[in-house]
């Protein structure tokens, strides 16, 4: 890569391809390809100190870490890319920064134990101003933000706040026409509140976009459901 990269320009086109490359393996639940353009985008840009680039790069590399259940790697992944963003001064994609460690402290907090999750949960907390504050300049993270807002309110036991912001999340979601964020919500929805149309609704978006890593666990919380109350999914 660095051989080929002498030249700035070729460096920063493939780096530019590689983010998009990047989010749809994601989406579809290819994590290993996900992790390894990722690193491929973050050495791109670090060759051209493109700071902006690198932080999408770590942004996409952490959170596909914590959607693979490694969640001690995604947090130290965004942490590392939190610092970097700041030593660089680097603003132009800070949202996606903020909301990634916002991510990972929720995801942390919910599966810490009683005496460890109140630090972590007021760790979210700071994360969670940082990271609204920036979506309502840069909208494009405001569903996932508003539906983090609801698990952050969820995990603190305030169930009708929760449930507010998500609808909130999906109304925004509509709103953008970004269905895949509106099908997470949905699946979060679903998920915490047991409830099995919001499940389909998760279903239906997934399979019709693609996203089979989200549409099998959409429909192993349905047939779960399912089972639990004696039904058919």
């Amino acid at each position: 890569l660095i051989r080929m990269g002498e030249d700035t320009n070729d460096l920063s086109l493939y780096g530019a391809g590689l983010w998009p490359l990047s989010e749809v393996q994601d989406k579809q639940g290819r994590f290993e390809d996900c992790i390894a353009n990722s690193k491929k985008l973050i050495e791109a840009f670090e060759a051209i100190k493109f700071h902006n680039g690198r932080v999408v790069g770590g942004y996409v590399l952490g959170r596909c870490y914590l959607r693979l259940g490694e969640i001690d790697a995604g947090l130290d992944i965004l942490i590392q890319n939190d610092t970097y963003r700041i030593d660089h001064d680097s603003r132009l994609e800070e949202h996606f920064v903020l909301l990634g460690v916002f991510r990972a402290y929720l995801a942390v907090a919910e599966r810490a134990n009683a005496m460890d999750r109140e630090r972590w949960m007021k760790k979210a907390k700071q994360a969670k101003k940082k990271a609204l504050h920036s979506a309502q300049l840069r909208r494009i993270i405001l569903p996932e933000a508003t539906r983090l807002q609801g698990v952050y309110d969820w995990l603190n036991g305030k169930q009708a706040a929760a449930q507010k912001h998500w609808q909130h999340s999906i109304s925004l979601a509509e709103e953008m026409g970004m269905r895949y964020e509106l099908a997470m919500t949905h699946l979060e929805m679903g998920m915490r509140l047991n409830d099995h149309e919001h499940l389909k609704q998760a279903e239906a978006t997934f399979a019709d976009i693609g996203a089979d890593f989200d549409l099998a666990e959409a429909r192993r919380l349905l047939q779960s459901l399912a089972e639990r109350k004696g039904g058919v999914a």
